[in-house]
């Protein structure tokens, strides 16, 4: 069997992947979460930091991406969005990609890996399966609602990049219902990584 196995973990703001993705970690299933690879790129990445600062100066602070200025201009200047994700996502998929090969190297036999913009980007095409978290509208929009210093107006603009829930659904090897308890979701979990198990034994 080749090895690792790789499971897309995905979902809308406000659907519960952290809390999948700790799940996940409690199991000793090592999981890669594509938001601090991001981060991490933003004060590691010499492409990405150099892309920047020729696109503005002010971006980069002491050879770092200065992330509260980037936000800024992306609520500013909404036609530089494109512009970045273009520059981050082929990097974040090549770290990941690295992080799979590293996996096999080391004979890891599942590897999870947290995307947000998973479908979107299309970044399901690194994995074997897929898993995607919902839960209804009106809990996901309080979950985010709730997140400090969110609004509704940043909360629309988010969701406005994701494809809807029911897509995701849709498009999912397998699904999770986050309004649940958590007694009943890690049940549903254990149960999908045995046939995730079973399928590639």
């Amino acid at each position: 069997m080749e090895l690792p196995k790789v499971l897309g973990l995905t979902g809308s703001i406000g659907t519960g992947k952290s809390t999948i993705a700790k799940m996940f970690r409690s199991l000793k299933i090592p999981v890669l979460d594509a938001d601090k690879i991001v981060h991490h790129l933003y004060e590691t990445s010499p492409l990405l930091i150099e892309r920047l600062r020729a696109y503005q100066a002010s971006l980069i602070q002491d050879g770092k991406v200065d992330r509260h200025a980037l936000s800024h201009l992306v609520v500013k200047e909404p036609s530089f969005l494109p512009l970045l994700e273009s520059i981050i996502h082929p990097l974040v998929k090549q770290v990941l990609m690295e992080a799979i090969e590293s996996a096999k190297r080391e004979q890891i036999p599942l590897l999870v890996l947290e995307v947000p913009l998973l479908f979107e980007v299309g970044l399901d095409a690194l994995c074997h399966f897929t898993l995607v978290v919902h839960t209804s509208d009106a809990l996901q929009k309080e979950r985010v609602l709730n997140r400090a210093h969110m609004t509704e107006e940043q909360f629309l603009k988010i969701s406005s990049r994701q494809l809807p829930q029911q897509e995701k659904i849709n498009r999912a090897d397998f699904t999770l219902d986050t309004s649940r308890s958590r007694v009943h979701i890690f049940k549903d979990l254990l149960k999908y990584l045995k046939k995730v198990c079973s399928s590639h034994a």
